[in-house]
């Protein structure tokens, strides 16, 4: 199925859900799972009626992590699956406070800020990696 037309656009009638806000964070074994909202779940009330998108963040191997986005999982596990190199006993640190989540392996490590407005950094060795602007 074809969801855009080729140029960034989106197809009339359809509707994007992204993630807005973190919902909750949990830590489940070597992962870090994070639950999204698509809007504002501050009050309880707001929390009614509301998808919830599930984020994994693992190491397969140091210096690497892998994300895995599910939205309506369902009983059927139908794929896609993609062979991955998993390595056994990697070492991997969680740090999950009011401000931020995050997993870092190796050099590398996801955060995801806690807070109003949806951010997903990756940085290594704790700088974001931004594309430098060209002078000319």
């Amino acid at each position: 199925m074809k969801i855009s037309d080729g140029n960034w656009l989106i197809q009339p009638g359809l509707n994007l859900i992204h993630p807005v806000q973190v919902f909750d964070v949990e830590q489940q074994g070597n992962e870090m799972v994070v639950y999204a909202a698509p809007r504002d779940v501050r009050e309880r009330t707001w929390q009614l009626d509301t998808p919830l998108f599930t984020l994994r963040f693992f190491s397969p191997q140091e210096g690497v992590i892998g994300v895995r986005m599910e939205h309506f999982q369902g009983a059927l596990d139908n794929g896609p699956y993609y062979p991955l190199n998993i390595l056994q006993d990697i070492k991997v640190e969680m740090q999950n406070n009011a401000e931020f989540a995050e997993l870092k392996s190796g050099s590398l490590s996801v955060r995801v800020i806690k807070g109003e407005f949806w951010s997903l950094d990756f940085l290594r060795q704790r700088c974001a990696y931004y594309r430098q602007p060209v002078e000319k």
